[in-house]
């Protein structure tokens, strides 16, 4: 088997950056080579020295996604006093930052991204936040939390141009929290 090259930096820079203005605007079984390849300014040949279809751009195009929002979001967790409300508050910026693509990926149903965005998402809830719950309790909240970031996502992008995604979340911590505070066994935040 033939070791592929080492692709450069800037021509894997233009491959996904072809990628993601093809893909913000149809679907990936709808995306070709060549207009990947057209839109990088690089021969289809090239193209294949790095990546055996569109599949593959898409699931590096994930991990670099992901590898960036866990590099923003890291430094959140070193605050001490770490609460649901102050992740929230903390991290909408950072999502808000790579919005668009966040949204795009939880939305196609040929992507990875989805699970693993809310895998990581549940770690963080149950490794990081101190929730003060049991077990089941906590894997439902985790459950629950990840199914309203979903939901607040695509409410914001479908009202965005009547209201910001930090007003969104606002009101789903008020529906949350008034529900939550009234359980004898949650940590009250």
């Amino acid at each position: 088997m033939n070791k592929q090259p080492e692709i450069t930096d800037a021509t894997r820079k233009r491959i996904l950056d072809s990628f993601w203005i093809l893909f913000r605007n149809k679907p990936i079984d709808k995306i070709t080579v060549a207009q990947i390849s057209e839109g990088a300014k690089i021969h289809r040949s090239s193209f294949y020295r790095y990546y055996q279809d569109v599949y593959m751009v898409l699931e590096e195009f994930e991990k670099d996604l992901l590898d960036s929002l866990r590099t923003e979001i890291e430094p959140v967790f070193e605050k001490t006093d770490l609460s649901l409300p102050v992740y929230t508050e903390l991290t909408v910026p950072i999502l808000m930052k790579y919005f668009d693509k966040i949204y795009r990926l939880l939305n196609d149903s040929s992507s990875q991204f989805r699970q693993d965005f809310f895998s990581e998402v549940k770690h963080n809830i149950s490794s990081k936040l101190d929730l003060g719950v049991s077990e089941m309790e906590r894997k439902y909240m985790e459950s629950f939390i990840t199914s309203a970031m979903l939901h607040n996502f695509n409410y914001w992008y479908e009202h965005q141009d009547v209201c910001s995604l930090t007003e969104i979340n606002t009101v789903c911590q008020k529906i949350l929290f008034y529900g939550i505070s009234k359980m004898p066994d949650v940590k009250k935040y």
